[in-house]
């Protein structure tokens, strides 16, 4: 809630690689009024999502660390993506503002 200084999240539109099963890290500082928040740390050796024992070594790098890096894990998307697989734009609606 952005009126009493916090935020549960937050939206990005990015173009990301076609590689599905690729994790991605974000590495975040949050700058606070009074200091900062760092979620820089990375995995010691990398994450294979089809590993058996991926969920495990995942929570491991989890809680292994005070300040772990966000990430997401890329998936096949279920449709073409606009702008970057050649779909239409969408048609621009008059808002009548």
């Amino acid at each position: 809630i952005p009126a009493l200084g916090s935020f549960e999240g937050f939206k990005f539109r990015a173009a990301l690689p076609d590689q599905p099963g690729t994790m991605l890290f974000f590495r975040t500082i949050n700058d606070c009024e009074k200091g900062d928040d760092k979620y820089v740390d990375l995995p010691k050796q990398a994450l294979d999502i089809k590993a058996p024992d991926f969920g495990k070594k995942l929570l491991e790098f989890m809680s292994a660390t005070s300040g772990p890096s966000p990430f997401l894990i890329l998936e096949q998307p279920a449709r073409p993506q606009y702008p970057w697989s050649g779909a239409e734009p969408p048609k621009r609606v008059a808002s009548g503002r």
